[in-house]
């Protein structure tokens, strides 16, 4: 009787133990499964690659063949991961055709996968003349002397005689509000500041607007001069399919891209003019904004109340109606608060003021700062300089605005506290929040990183790449007549890949030719004032090292 009591017992004790074993046929084993196929974190990160070849497109600049190559092998592995994601989702769910996917990257959205390889190699071929440049190298070209340098302008597709700058002619769109822009005080007594938070790698900075009472964040950009927001009026984009004939095209693809898109667009906080009190729709302006990557932006344009920290003013207000590219994959990201001059104002027939051209004469003072921080929120303040936020004492550089930019005459550096040396004679740069890295004249590449053991031009990702671990000296630019610090651990921007003992560097090369770009790694080591000008002096651009 024992035995036979041991043995039941036994045999359930041996049943309970099997039950809690895993089953191949388990949850626990499908959730695994689904995870594996989730894309790398690593490919949808921002990184010194994708940052440099951004720049070059948002200029225009021609990228450099390794580069390409380098942005092409990225988007190769993001649409291997996507496929894979998508096939894992179907052998799971057995709803593949009707699942949205969110890991395919900025070209899912914009292209969608091709179903046959035939339309996937027509696909990348596209993509590759399009987007990367190809083609456009030929084009584009730029000019080789310094004095035939060709603008950094995006592609506006603006007519000559639409050039007349909104300083000097009543925009149309304040003419249809009935009057001259108008700030909220009339006695020059404005001042406010907005938080500027940092995206990872600090690849931008972004900050609350209210436009008609609707908060967007948006990235303040000092290199371009549309406000430009995501909007309901997006609803009703259809999906674009570059490089693809729409009747090639399955219904099940097209409703995939058409899901793909209105996902994208939900992920975006969308200002709604409908729901605004103060808003003034403007028949006949409109505007387009490209870049060489095929990403941008086009659109309406209305007028609206514009609310910066407590600064406002009735003010242009582009809405776009379809955008494309990497706009759309920054769901943290609202659309543009160009801060340049109006001469690059894409807006047609009439270009429009920026932001601070409309409220700087209520201001306390015509000027603008920024403070930004490494993996810190900073501040953008108008009307002000406060001078808590920087040491010693800020120098002030004139401006040259003809071409649109905060542009000014760079060309000496110097390597830690050594002697200056000379770049290129004559060597322009301009002030750019809207860039993440320094794009610099190559004599002051190759002289600092000169200095950089363990530096190198890697063409694996079509930069300069150092070791993470390296200790880097400080790099003196010149800023006019004057030298502006940047710091040596801001200089080492982030690893290639995850895990990587090799960092991408935070100052690159730019074609000879090319004005240089000192972006946020500038921006990080410097408290940066742009002042408008006043009592017949023109722009000018002050620095000063953070507090």
């Amino acid at each position: 009787m024992h035995s036979s009591l041991y043995f039941t017992l036994t045999l359930c004790f041996a049943t309970l133990l099997a039950l809690a074993a895993p089953s191949s046929k388990s949850g626990i084993q499908k959730r695994s499964f689904i995870v594996k196929r989730v894309a790398s974190p690593r490919l949808k990160a921002r990184d010194g690659v994708e940052e440099m070849a951004k720049a070059f497109n948002k200029y225009n600049i021609p990228v450099p063949r390794d580069l390409k190559n380098a942005v092409e092998k990225r988007q190769l592995k993001k649409r291997q991961l996507a496929a894979a994601n998508r096939v894992g989702k179907r052998s799971v769910s057995q709803r593949g055709p009707q699942r949205r996917d969110d890991m395919g990257g900025e070209q899912n959205v914009r292209l969608g996968l091709a179903a046959s390889s035939s339309q996937r190699r027509s696909q990348l071929a596209h993509q590759r003349r399009d987007s990367m440049g190809g083609d456009q190298d030929v084009r584009l070209g730029l000019a080789a002397s310094m004095g035939q340098r060709r603008s950094l302008h995006p592609r506006q597709d603006q007519d000559p005689a639409a050039e007349q700058t909104a300083a000097t002619q009543q925009p149309a769109a304040e003419a249809q509000a009935g009057n001259q822009t108008q700030s909220k005080a009339q006695g020059g007594d404005q001042n406010g500041s907005v938080e500027a938070t940092p995206e990872k790698n600090d690849a931008e900075y972004l900050a609350p607007v209210k436009i008609g009472g609707q908060e967007l964040v948006l990235d303040f950009d000092t290199g371009s001069s549309d406000l430009w927001v995501f909007n309901t009026q997006l609803k009703n984009q259809q999906p674009q399919q570059p490089g693809l004939q729409t009747g090639g095209q399955s219904a099940q693809q097209s409703a995939q891209q058409a899901g793909q898109l209105e996902k994208a667009i939900d992920s975006h906080t969308l200002y709604n003019p409908q729901q605004s009190q103060t808003f003034k729709e403007v028949p006949g302006l409109q505007f387009k904004i490209s870049y060489g990557d095929g990403s941008g932006a086009q659109g309406t344009v209305g007028m609206d109340i514009v609310e910066v920290g407590g600064v406002q003013a009735e003010q242009a207000v582009q809405l776009a109606t379809s955008v494309t590219g990497s706009f759309l994959q920054d769901s943290k990201n609202n659309g543009l608060m160009g801060l340049a001059f109006s001469k690059i104002n894409t807006v047609k027939p009439e270009k429009q003021k920026t932001f601070f051209e409309s409220v700087m004469p209520s201001l306390q003072e015509p000027v603008f700062t920024a403070d930004l921080r490494r993996n810190a929120t900073g501040a953008y303040e108008f009307g002000t300089i406060d001078r808590s936020k920087f040491q010693g004492d800020m120098v002030f550089t004139p401006v040259n605005n003809s071409q649109g930019f905060w542009q000014f005459t760079s060309e000496r550096f110097a390597v830690g506290d050594g002697q200056p040396q000379q770049a290129t004679a004559g060597g322009q740069a301009i002030a750019d929040t809207g860039t993440t890295l320094i794009l610099a004249d190559k004599n002051i590449v190759q002289g600092y990183y000169s200095q950089v053991q363990g530096a190198q031009n890697n063409k694996e990702v079509g930069g300069v790449t150092i070791p993470c671990n390296q200790q880097l000296p400080d790099l003196m630019l010149a800023v006019g007549d004057n030298m502006a610090r940047v710091t040596g651990d801001q200089i080492n921007f982030a690893p290639i890949e995850d895990g990587s003992a090799e960092c991408f560097g935070g100052i690159q090369a730019v074609p000879p030719g090319t004005m240089g770009i000192y972006g946020d790694i500038f921006f990080k080591s410097n408290f940066v004032a742009f002042q408008g000008g006043s009592n017949g002096q023109g722009p000018s651009l002050g620095f000063a090292q953070h507090a």
